[in-house]
């Protein structure tokens, strides 16, 4: 049925229904799509005026990962380490050797596209993530 509305598609109501009928539902349906058209023109004016509120900046905390990594690698793994070979063993359930045989095999290029978590990276903001030694003992579970 033909309407004559610019830029509303004609509907497809069936010719055998009586005319009336017809006209109910053909104004029924153009009553609905122009409920319709106006919600679209008020969603998209409302996304090109941007959001009604300015983001507000988060604030930093500083969690100072670099120092934890830096006190790690100095309690465990320097030549003047720490604590000695046996604690680490009973805290890690490993060898230190065996230990830094699996940060290696995470962190060869081979193995960095399955274990790309373990790899240190930049946030966000630029700042340094969790070292692979941080990761891999928050991994074990220590």
């Amino acid at each position: 049925m033909n309407h004559g509305f610019p830029g509303i598609p004609d509907l497809n109501i069936p010719d055998t229904l009586p005319e009336h009928i017809k006209l109910a539902l053909d104004m029924s349906d153009l009553v609905q799509l122009a409920e319709e058209y106006e919600a679209m023109e008020a969603s998209i004016a409302a996304s090109e005026a941007g959001p009604s509120q300015p983001r507000k900046k988060r604030r930093e905390i500083n969690r100072e990962r670099e120092k934890g990594d830096v006190g790690l690698f100095k309690d465990y793994f320097a030549e003047n380490h720490v604590y000695h070979e046996g604690l680490f063993r009973r805290r890690y359930k490993m060898t230190c050797r065996l230990y830094n045989r699996i940060v290696a095999d995470i962190t060869t290029e081979g193995m960095s596209v399955n274990w790309r978590y373990f790899t240190q990276r930049r946030d966000a903001a630029g700042r340094l993530g969790l070292s692979t030694n941080q990761k891999t003992t928050c991994a074990l579970g220590y």
